[in-house]
């Protein structure tokens, strides 16, 4: 069994990042937890839990050589993770974040290496269904995001390779839950400013996942052994849902309106080019882009398989487990 005296968690004020400290912190999976993040507020409350909270940037070597001295384990949950942006400034908090603690890790040879990547690497402008780890890739990924998680991957399966240390790249796909500050929000956001569309036909389909499964299948990849080693994953809940269905749900349990006016997609595309072709001039994120009209005009959903069968994942919570989480907590907020 690896050593998982201490363990570093990066990103750790974030969605998952802060899920993933408190799952450890109630399984006592270590003896102690060094974490890092850039939220003030939920560094108080991680250090509230026992844990080393120290905050910093990743993109500093210094700071990196320093925070994890005593790490025996990594799990490297922080990115920038956005529709639309440099590359540049997703290639430093992506990629040289991740060369750091790559650093950091071959330094102190440490017993496992727990890469947090994404999907998005996926994301075509066509239906992908039944996505398999070693499915093909697009020549050319849709944004910054997904071409910097990518190169960050292989990063990891190269250093560490080359140094003969474990690790573990798992692609959780969509999270959602209690403390969700990307998809949900953005959505509400996107209806009270009536920006809300159905894209297409509005019947396709996407896997969503419960960041406390995530959760899980961290924990699964930190005490991997034997074959389950050096492989990468996707996570899901395993059960495909339609896209709009849940949205509405969402919306109605919030007692929002969901108009679900129709914009077709050919004129959404041309939209979303043109906003991405002037964005740089006017220094702000487009409303729309060709990675978000991937994900609300096209069909993706991933095989599981092999987390099932070699990291012994089980989905412990339903899409709609989720989702209850997510609205009670914004309805707890006080939120609109």
């Amino acid at each position: 069994m690896p050593d998982l005296t201490t363990i570093l968690v990066t990103g750790a004020t974030g969605f998952l990042g802060n899920r993933l400290t408190e799952t450890l912190v109630q399984q006592n999976a270590a003896q102690s937890l060094v974490t890092t993040g850039r939220n003030p507020e939920r560094g108080r409350h991680l250090s509230k839990l026992g844990t080393q909270f120290v905050p910093g940037d990743l993109r500093h070597a210094a700071f990196v050589e320093k925070l994890g001295t005593s790490a025996t384990a990594i799990v490297h949950c922080a990115a920038l993770s956005a529709p639309w942006g440099p590359y540049q400034t997703f290639y430093e908090q992506n990629v040289l974040s991740t060369k750091h603690l790559l650093g950091l890790a071959i330094q102190n040879r440490i017993e496992r290496f727990v890469y947090v990547s994404s999907p998005s690497i996926y994301a075509t402008l066509t239906n992908r269904l039944n996505v398999h780890e070693d499915d093909p890739l697009p020549t050319h990924f849709l944004n910054a995001y997904a071409q910097t998680k990518y190169e960050a991957e292989q990063l990891v399966i190269r250093r560490l390779t080359e140094h003969n240390i474990p690790y573990v790249i798992i692609r959780p796909r969509a999270l959602i839950g209690a403390g969700d500050t990307v998809i949900m929000p953005r959505l509400l956001d996107a209806q009270a400013r009536n920006r809300l569309f159905v894209v297409g036909d509005g019947l396709n389909v996407c896997d969503l996942t419960c960041v406390g499964n995530v959760a899980d299948a961290i924990v699964l990849a930190l005490n991997a052994t034997g074959p389950a080693l050096n492989q990468i994953y996707n996570i899901t809940n395993g059960e495909p849902v339609r896209f709009y269905e849940q949205i509405e749900q969402v919306c109605q349990r919030l007692g929002r309106p969901f108009v679900g006016r129709t914009l077709p997609y050919s004129l959404a595309l041309v939209v979303a080019t043109v906003l991405e072709n002037v964005a740089p001039l006017l220094g702000k994120e487009p409303t729309l882009t060709r990675y978000t009209l991937s994900l609300l005009a096209y069909s993706m959903t991933l095989d599981i398989t092999r987390a099932r069968t070699l990291l012994g994942y089980t989905p412990r919570q339903s899409t709609q487990d989720g989702i209850d989480e997510f609205v009670s907590e914004w309805r707890k907020s006080n939120r609109p």
